[in-house]
């Protein structure tokens, strides 16, 4: 996403958070609304730069292998009478390694990045609870502080 995109989402996200606001709702729920949004939005700029990187990765291993397949057919191409099948099969089997390594780089790369954005999600979930019994401690001051107005005001 483009940084004119996000800019106009925030843009529409204050204009709804007011609008709101003048139907009524506490200016403090449409602000933490606001803050799990942007959480939200963060998030999944941070899935679609993965997602980026990810492509990348593939594409680099791609052109690898390209370049495997090639030297392949050079070499069956010239191959001479003097080459063996041994000699063939120890070609294979070194091939094959190299691609299990690559393989192997490849998911190593993968799970490290699944994992960061898991720690992000579970880092962003535990903020969420931390609002949400924010909110909730501070629901439950108001209101003592409206009984506490109420009753000052009956005396």
């Amino acid at each position: 996403m483009s940084l004119y995109i996000i800019l106009w989402i925030l843009i529409i996200l204050v204009f709804l958070s007011l609008y709101f606001h003048i139907l009524g709702y506490p200016l403090f729920e449409i602000i933490v609304l606001l803050l799990i949004s942007i959480l939200i939005l963060s998030e999944l700029i941070r899935i679609e730069e993965k997602e980026k990187i990810e492509s990348v990765v593939k594409m680099e291993i791609s052109k690898k292998l390209e370049g495997i397949e090639k030297v392949l057919n050079f070499i069956m191409k010239n191959i001479s009478k003097t080459l063996t099948i041994e000699h063939l099969e120890e070609l294979h089997s070194r091939i094959a390694s190299r691609i299990e390594k690559y393989e192997i780089e490849f998911n190593e790369k993968m799970k490290n990045e699944i994992e960061k954005i898991y720690k992000k999600i579970s880092e962003i979930e535990s903020k969420l609870n931390e609002l949400k019994t924010h909110s909730s401690h501070l629901h439950k001051r108001i209101e003592n502080m409206e009984n506490y107005i109420f009753e000052e005001e009956e005396i």
